[in-house]
């Protein structure tokens, strides 16, 4: 059996609330883009939505304490931001993204696999299958060729 994880109630809400805040694409653009240094203003531009929408996402992002307000409007805005965490977070949601990815494309696989085994397709059954559909295209392969020498015989 795998091993137990210990985690209190507090802890679940609070890894809630910073799951939730980054389950939307425009907060997670938002934060990123705060990293990178853009200001509000263009980050709005650049997600095409009013300023007060995002100020919805930043406000959810200050709830989840990926955020928090400094009360000053100097060169980095009003927020500030523990930078190194934030970016071991958006690191490790690339990984995770990856992974989640590769395991979508295995889960497909293996259903298209069950099905094809289920329904008598493995491979013996693909090849019961495909046996007298390549016998009826190699005698149309067949008589094909044998056209194409007609014409190049009555060219001559």
């Amino acid at each position: 059996m795998s091993k137990k994880i210990e985690i209190s109630e507090e802890e679940i809400d609070e890894m809630a609330d910073l799951f939730y805040a980054l389950g939307d694409k425009k907060r997670v653009r938002t934060l990123v883009y705060m990293l990178q240094g853009m200001a509000p203003v263009k980050i709005s531009e650049k997600l095409g939505i009013p300023r007060s929408s995002l100020q919805v996402h930043i406000e959810k992002l200050i709830q989840s304490h990926l955020l928090d307000r400094t009360g000053t409007r100097g060169e980095e805005g009003p927020y500030a931001y523990n930078e190194e965490l934030v970016a071991k977070l958006l690191e490790l949601g690339k990984k995770a993204g990856t992974v989640m990815s590769k395991l979508g494309q295995i889960k497909r696989l293996e259903e298209l696999v069950g099905t094809l085994s289920g329904t008598g397709y493995g491979i013996d059954g693909y090849q019961e299958l495909s046996s007298p559909l390549l016998e009826k295209t190699t005698k149309e392969l067949e008589l094909a060729k044998a056209e194409f020498q007609e014409i190049l015989e009555k060219m001559k």
